[in-house]
């Protein structure tokens, strides 16, 4: 009754109905008001009755000067912005919000149903009834797959729902969606899916503080899905001439109706090799390997297929693809160190295991230097001329070296990294490896990090990626994104770790580490580009140490010698001598997914432009043409666009460069773009992640046919919450009236008894 009567007047007090406190406001607070109407009342009364003109009866007189009074304190309380805060309680929504998996594993049929077909099933058996019904208000339905947007009520009605998502992503989908409803107001959220998640974070780990009770319901249970499938987690993107490169991948069979599969192998669409694979009687995958005869030098499309059988899962995840880059010379790897170490010694047998790689090493004995070439050992010697190896190097790795080495060949070094013709690594080994010499030099602006202020962290710890795919393959060691996130942590611990004062804007953390330093997690494996050329930066050490030989770990060595070899491959760039050049991260694309792509632009004197216009002209494989202009990113010299294929195949890409109106050039490359695969690769229910979200945040896991159980498990509570109204005085309708009514009043008074 009372929330009516101040509404009457004007006070707002929204949807509060038992209110708690009323409240005054005002810029000025009540001493500036008391002050103010001190000051300039008896300003006004003086001013009125000395110059009033006739005579006027003292009770007259009292009456209009009490008038101009109220008039002028209405005045000076309108000035301090003056207004009302309204405080209660209003009642709690018990909003439900229910949210649909529209990716594509949601049309895996089993027993000749689609999990979609079944997810009809709940609506028409009244989900949203039951919802209307428990909680009062309709429900908020969403669909998801890799994001997350709301469904109409004719979509529902009609079920014009396609699962066509390529990826699912359940964290951030229930997060996005619990914060757009607002936690508070939601008694649920119902989430129909598979749970077969395969992109961002760990469901479990993404919802843990979650306040909202969660109620996956599964639709359908797992039958017998058949399905073959191929993948080469580590797809090569250069090769050399005349030499022979391991293809290794695996074979995914779930109930095959043969004992071994063949694998066809096509060079630029025509049938170049075929392998027979016997599939693996005791697990789902089977490995194989297979050696592609590099014969010739060029660009190159390779694709393995394997067969289409009867009654398969998909068909979009039996053949796989990569673009390689045929080139003649092998990769040199240039190591230059300031003592021995372990982690020298661990990269030295890694790229030894590759035919492809050659290695030179330098390492500081004394006054002299001994060093190794093609991984032989060479006699000691007074002093290399390190900027001729310099520029033979297509990868550099340095190691805790004093700024007066390093000063030698200091200008040489920066020349060949920001060319873009050679990558550099840089190696800690123990709490002196970055010299603060280093950071007013040349040398220092090829960092990632400000080396002032830095501060080593006796302190032990593991590796950890960061959430999600790597973007850059040589940190792919496994082909399932959890074991190989495992496969990084349980490596050896290293024995400390620096925290550096300020890491550059364009820094990349490709490597975590679990040691907190000030504020987060301390970075251990740093990504910056120096000019065109790539820069990794371990914080910590040693990456490889003695125990590493010796200590059990989850998987084998093999796992981290590719890490090593796949490094240095990707450092070593190779870029050609050529004014414009593409590059495109990671090598590979995916329908529906953004690529990113990356121009450099140089003049003729071989140094990076920046204020040039970059054009990018797309042709896809049935001949339509897509342009695109690329912008201009903090990199001198570098240009980047985005693309997002939407068809299958071998995309050529030429970009054209212009600069002030002259014509630089342009640069042509291949992209091979394929289906993503990730939601047939567990195709089965994952019960155990349903059932531990709905036991973690206080919900309830239920099948299909009996969804609803989850609305006995809920618990509806007439709750309320806290909330404030506010009103500006200058919004009332009363208070204009007042300060209106009174100079009509003394406009009467006067006319009424003959006063001016």
């Amino acid at each position: 009754m009372f929330a009516k009567l101040l509404s009457l007047i004007g006070i707002k007090t929204g949807n509060i109905r038992n209110i708690r406190n009323l409240a005054f406001s005002s810029q000025w607070g009540w001493a500036g008001i008391l002050l103010a109407s001190a000051a300039f009342l008896p300003f006004i009364w003086f001013l009125t009755k000395r110059f009033e003109g006739k005579p006027v009866s003292p009770k007259k007189q009292k009456i209009l000067m009490s008038i101009r009074l109220l008039w002028a304190a209405g005045l000076i309380f309108l000035c301090s912005s003056p207004g009302i805060v309204v405080s209660g309680y209003v009642p709690k929504q018990n909003k439900l919000a229910v949210i649909l998996d529209v990716s594509k594993s949601m049309e895996i049929k089993v027993d000749d149903e689609t999990r979609m077909q079944r997810v009809e099933k709940i609506f028409k058996k009244g989900l949203l009834d039951k919802v209307l019904k428990k909680t009062g208000s309709p429900a908020e339905v969403f669909a998801f797959s890799d994001t997350v947007s709301p469904i109409s009520r004719h979509e529902i009605e009609n079920f014009s729902i396609n699962a066509s998502g390529n990826y699912t992503n359940l964290g951030d989908a229930v997060k996005n969606v619990t914060s757009y409803l607002g936690e508070t107001n939601m008694l649920g959220a119902i989430i129909i899916t598979d749970g077969a998640n395969n992109a961002g974070e760990n469901p479990l780990i993404a919802l843990r503080n979650t306040r909202v009770p969660l109620y996956p319901i599964a639709p359908g249970t797992d039958g017998d899905i058949s399905d073959l499938g191929i993948k080469i987690p580590g797809k090569p993107s250069i090769g050399f001439l005349n030499s022979a490169m391991a293809i290794n991948g695996e074979i995914t069979a779930r109930n095959p109706n043969t004992s071994e599969v063949e694998i066809t192998v096509k060079k630029d669409g025509q049938i170049h090799d075929s392998i027979k694979i016997a599939l693996n009687k005791e697990g789902l995958t089977t490995p194989f390997a297979y050696n592609l005869a590099c014969e010739e030098e060029g660009l190159f499309r390779y694709e393995f297929s394997l067969p289409v059988s009867a009654n398969e899962l998909t068909t979009e995840n039996n053949k796989t693809g990569f673009m390689l880059k045929v080139v003649k010379e092998r990769i040199n790897v240039l190591a230059i160190a300031g003592k021995p170490s372990w982690d020298l010694k661990f990269i030295l047998h890694a790229l030894s295991s590759d035919p492809n790689t050659d290695m030179t090493m330098y390492i500081k004995a004394g006054e002299k230097w001994a060093h190794s070439k093609s991984f032989k050992p060479q006699k000691a010697i007074q002093m290399p001329d390190f900027a001729k190896e310099i520029e033979a190097a297509d990868a550099i790795i340095l190691q805790e070296l004093s700024y007066e080495n390093l000063r030698q060949f200091q200008d040489a070094l920066v020349t060949k990294i920001e060319s873009g013709k050679a990558g550099l690594l840089l190696l800690p080994s123990g709490s002196t490896v970055y010299h603060p010499a280093y950071a007013s030099t040349p040398f220092a602006k090829l960092l990632p990090v400000n080396l002032a202020g830095s501060k080593w962290h006796s302190i032990s710890g593991n590796m950890k990626l960061p959430p999600g795919d790597p973007e850059y393959s040589f940190l792919k060691l496994q082909a399932d994104r959890f074991k190989n996130e495992a496969l990084f942590s349980s490596a050896p611990k290293f024995n400390g770790i620096f925290e550096f004062s300020e890491i550059k804007p364009a820094a990349q953390i490709l490597i975590s580490s679990t040691v907190r330093g000030k504020n987060s997690e301390l970075p251990f494996l740093l990504h910056s580009r120096a000019g065109m050329g790539n820069v990794l930066m371990f914080t910590g050490g040693p990456v490889w140490p003695m125990g590493f030989r010796t200590v059990p770990i989850s998987g084998s060595l093999k796992e981290y010698t590719a890490f090593i070899v796949n490094m240095a491959k990707w450092l070593a760039n190779r870029k050609e001598d050529a004014q414009v050049s593409i590059e495109i991260p990671g090598g590979k694309a995916f329908i529906s997914k953004p690529a990113k792509i990356n121009v450099w632009v140089m003049d003729s004197a071989n140094k990076l432009l920046s204020s040039a216009q970059v054009h990018l002209k797309i042709t896809e494989p049935e001949g339509a043409e897509t342009k695109i202009v690329c912008r201009e990113t903090s990199q001198t010299g570098c240009y980047e666009a985005s693309f997002t294929a939407v068809a299958e195949g071998t995309h050529k890409i030429e970009a054209s460069a212009y600069h002030k109106g002259a014509f630089l050039g342009t640069s042509t490359t291949e992209l091979y773009v394929e289906m993503p695969t990730a939601e047939f690769e567990n195709p089965q229910i994952d019960h155990e992640l349903l059932s531990k979200l709905a036991e973690q945040s206080g919900g309830y896991f239920a099948y299909d046919v009996n969804f609803s159980d989850i609305f006995d498990k809920m618990e509806v509570t007439a709750a309320t919450k806290l909330e404030t109204a506010y009103t500006d005085f200058t919004d009332l309708w009363f208070l204009f009236l007042w300060m209106a009514l009174l100079p009509i009043a003394e406009w009467y008074l006067r006319r009424t008894g003959g006063l001016s």
